[in-house]
């Protein structure tokens, strides 16, 4: 089954999909857009949102709170990555980051 095609300006998968308790689904992405997304159930589909385009490695973490860890972010120049935290809220998702490789 397809959940969602991406569009050639998205990109490409990146590593293992996560799934919070509400049954939303969570991945990177490699390409022009590199970052995490979020894949939301509908009724018959599933909706498509990035929550952080600057940038991320394979594979995310979540914690009990739903906070999102991984290489996700530049670090203090563009030839370094970081390890960041991705926290949600009212009004959308915030980034954090906790650490840059340089």
């Amino acid at each position: 089954m397809i959940l969602h095609t991406l569009a050639s300006d998205e990109g490409y998968p990146w590593g293992d999909l996560i799934r919070d308790p509400k049954g939303n689904l969570y991945g990177t992405i490699v390409g022009s857009n590199s970052g995490v997304f979020e894949l939301t159930p509908i009724v018959g589909a599933w909706d498509f949102s990035f929550l952080y385009t600057n940038g991320a490695g394979p594979g995310l973490l979540m914690d009990g709170t739903g906070n999102l860890y991984g290489q996700i972010g530049p670090g203090q120049s563009d030839l370094y990555e970081a390890v960041g935290k991705l926290s949600p809220g009212s009004g959308g998702w915030t980034y954090t980051q906790l650490y840059s490789f340089l």
